[in-house]
């Protein structure tokens, strides 16, 4: 299941698809090394020792992971990556990058 990326004006939005039951999505940086946030459907990103069991996304509906709150080129050069809970491992599912001079977004890995 792969999420929705869009560039909109230059800010990056993406959007997790509905699905029967709660995905559980981690963000990461590669220029803010041991930071991470995670998902959680009625209150966004959160630290995940706040999580509390809670943290994934609401079934049924699409979840907006971002909504424009980061630029593409912001995103590129932190390195952004988005994981997502895949059994017991987490899966690499978008990875913003620096690539041939010019910043990118886009779906990692297989759906």
């Amino acid at each position: 299941m792969s999420l929705d990326i869009l560039i909109l004006a230059g800010l990056l939005h993406i959007t997790a698809p509905a699905t029967p039951e709660p995905q559980q999505y981690l963000a990461t940086a590669y220029a803010l090394p041991g930071t991470e946030i995670a998902w959680r459907g009625h209150d966004g990103w959160v630290n995940p020792s706040q999580c509390y069991q809670r943290c994934g996304t609401i079934p049924g509906q699409a979840n907006v992971l971002l909504a424009g709150g980061l630029s593409l080129q912001d995103a590129a050069d932190l390195g952004l990556t988005v994981w997502r809970l895949d059994g017991v491992r987490w899966t690499q599912v978008v990875h913003c990058a620096q690539f041939f001079g010019g910043a990118y977004c886009g779906p990692w890995g297989t759906p």
